[in-house]
């Protein structure tokens, strides 16, 4: 079951889970090939070196696909597993870390200040006009109140931005997270020898907030993964 945190719109993640899985029930009387996780990862890395850069969605993304990717059981052999799995949660941590910084501190999507208007309604004129919400600056005769609304226009675009880029960052955090706990997961179905202590303190190294760590640790330590 994927984490709650996961929107229910992230259907290509949930192929993409399928598939994984599909795999790790094939992957134990497979011939092993040639291993490329460690290769993958490092071009996933290269893809968020450039987002740090760019700081668009688009690359955090595609640095998520890859990652998500790069993981391919049936080429790995059992022996490294706890070192691919130790890479991956690398890569993740630093994915997840690059997220947790990208929110804006000062923004609050349930502070109803920061929140947009639907339409600004312009202020009213000197002789008593009001023109309507919505209203076209042009519509706005005197220069003062013009001046202000346009202002007041280009305020509420700038919250309409900040919701936009919010909304998006939190929708690719939900990915990030059910790519994480997916692979995880593939590595307990597959008997993957348990490692919670070393990929908790990997989190921590990178910096992951206690309460997404918190979280990733009960999938550490789920069942299947108990520590020894």
């Amino acid at each position: 079951m994927l984490s709650s945190r996961a929107p229910a719109h992230t259907a290509r993640i949930i192929t993409l889970i399928s598939g994984l899985m599909i795999g790790c029930t094939l992957c134990a009387g497979a011939m092993t090939t040639s291993d490329q996780t460690e290769a993958r990862v490092a071009n996933a890395m290269q893809t968020l070196d450039r987002y740090n850069k760019t700081h668009s969605p688009v690359d955090l993304e595609a640095a998520i696909r890859g990652l998500l990717s790069s993981l391919n059981l049936t080429s790995i052999d059992p022996k490294n597993y706890i070192a691919r799995r130790r890479t991956l949660v690398e890569g993740w941590a630093r994915i997840l870390h690059a997220i947790e910084q990208s929110y804006d501190p000062t923004f609050n999507p349930n502070n109803p200040d920061d929140l947009p208007e639907r339409c600004v309604t312009p202020p009213r004129e000197p002789d008593g006009r009001n023109a309507p919400s919505c209203s076209d600056p042009r519509d706005v005769h005197d220069p003062k109140a013009r001046a202000e609304y346009i202002e007041a226009l280009q305020k509420n675009d700038e919250k309409v931005r900040r919701v936009s880029y919010y909304h998006d960052l939190h929708n690719i955090d939900d990915e990030a997270m059910a790519s994480l706990e997916m692979q995880l997961r593939a590595f307990s179905a597959v008997k993957a020898p348990p490692d919670s202590l070393v990929l908790d303190n990997i989190l921590q190294e990178a910096g992951i907030n206690n309460s997404r760590r918190t979280e990733i640790d009960g999938w550490l330590r789920a069942p299947t993964t108990q520590e020894r």
